[in-house]
């Protein structure tokens, strides 16, 4: 589940050994968290009521139609059949290869390991590092880069390992 990657990045990536603190918050999180393929929340699914929310108490939000609980699973299946052919059909076309110019930033693909003598862990490193600066194309897809701070060769990355940085 990506979301629980992405959620102990953030919680975790400066001391990975207090991934055990977190977990009933994110527990929380995810099941208070409006599900795109089903439309409704775990918990509205599971015990049939929407959860409370601090911040619905502190903005006003529109006011949302409430089903009952069986109406709710059906919509869930159908919006959850109706996600996953929107995913096929966005996956059936083809995505272009990325392409970078000299002078573009790109971020570079970690790839850190676990370490039990200094208590870190894999899946809550940073996915990405950076940003760099292309330097120039080398073949059809590799480049090479230099660190913006000083301007040094940083090393050659197959474009693989590459994503495009947004300020």
């Amino acid at each position: 589940m990506r979301e629980l990657g992405r959620l102990f990045r953030a919680y975790c990536s400066n001391k990975h050994s207090s991934w055990p603190l977190q977990i009933d918050q994110i527990e929380s999180l995810l099941n208070c968290v409006e599900n795109e393929s089903t439309g409704f929340t775990p918990h509205e699914l599971m015990k049939g009521e929407r959860p409370t929310q601090l911040i619905e108490s502190l903005i006003p939000f529109p006011i949302r139609r409430d089903f009952e609980h069986r109406i709710k699973i059906l919509l869930a299946r159908e919006n959850f059949k109706s996600a996953a052919r929107k995913r096929k059909a966005k996956h059936d076309t083809k995505v272009k290869a990325v392409k970078f110019k000299p002078g573009n930033l790109v971020l570079v693909k970690t790839h850190n390991q676990s370490s039990s003598f200094d208590k870190t862990i894999k899946k809550f490193f940073h996915l990405y590092e950076g940003p760099y600066i292309v330097i120039k194309e080398v073949g059809v897809n590799a480049y090479v880069l230099n660190d913006p701070e000083t301007n040094h060769y940083w090393g050659t990355q197959n474009v693989e390992n590459l994503r495009p940085y947004f300020t």
